[in-house]
């Protein structure tokens, strides 16, 4: 099979050596290098995170509330995003933070740190949103799931907890964790901090991503700088566009 390069046409197999020789070598076994080794589609997921009616939209809880989360600042981006990654091949996922009726599935610390919400009626819907099966639990239309993504409904905002996530991505052969969305801080966070201890490649386009408190956002970005693999959404469609796919 050929693709072409800048000069003239290639066996594919040359590619994949190309490729392979950037890797590092470990122990006998092969360590991606860089970035457009990462997210080879071939065993790359986008995790659309939290985009949900709830939180972002007119109507929503959060709204209601005055607490709405602006992503007016890189939705029509992601959107764009979504759409490459498909058609590069590449699998992409949804995250709900999803609750039950009357906090049925808060603990005793939740109920304990939450408790000036929780005991208070008139703010129930902020304490309480998205509930398993509500339109306000579904991801926004821009987004809506096609045929074949997986929605995890998932009730910490740690994706890894108490989920069936992990088996997922190892069923499916998943290395590599692109993960889009919101909040930066609150879910995105833990869930690429977990990912890398369990083993996971965990990459964050920074201009895909947002919270509703700047300030905390920023800190989340300079964190995660610190552990994983954050870049621009470019320098992961350029990968696609050379042929990863």
């Amino acid at each position: 099979m050929l693709a072409f390069s800048a000069l003239g046409p290639v066996a594919m197999e040359d590619i994949t050596k190309e490729v392979s020789r950037h890797m590092y070598t470990f122990q006998g076994r092969q360590v991606f290098e860089t970035v457009a080794e990462m997210v080879d589609p071939k065993h790359t997921v986008v995790m659309v995170h939290d985009m949900q009616n709830d939180f972002l939209t007119e109507g929503g809880a959060f709204r209601r509330g005055g607490e709405a989360i602006d992503v007016s600042s890189f939705l029509d981006g992601l959107v764009k995003f979504v759409a490459q990654a498909r058609g590069h091949g590449v699998k992409v996922w949804q995250t709900n933070y999803t609750d039950l009726p009357d906090f049925g599935s808060y603990d005793d610390p939740m109920v304990s740190k939450r408790w000036a919400m929780v005991s208070d009626p008139a703010k129930k819907d902020q304490a309480n949103p998205s509930i398993l099966g509500t339109w306000g639990c579904q991801t926004i239309d821009e987004l809506k799931a096609q045929d074949g993504d997986i929605i995890i409904n998932k009730y910490r905002t740690n994706t890894f907890v108490h989920s069936n996530f992990e088996l997922l991505l190892r069923s499916h052969g998943i290395r590599t964790v692109i993960s889009t969305g919101v909040a930066t801080e609150v879910g995105i966070l833990p869930t690429s901090w977990t990912g890398i201890q369990l083993g996971f490649f965990p990459v964050i386009p920074r201009d895909l991503v947002g919270s509703r408190q700047p300030e905390l956002h920023e800190d989340a970005m300079k964190f995660m700088e610190r552990l994983v693999w954050v870049v621009d959404s470019s320098e992961i469609l350029e990968a696609w566009e050379k042929g990863y796919s």
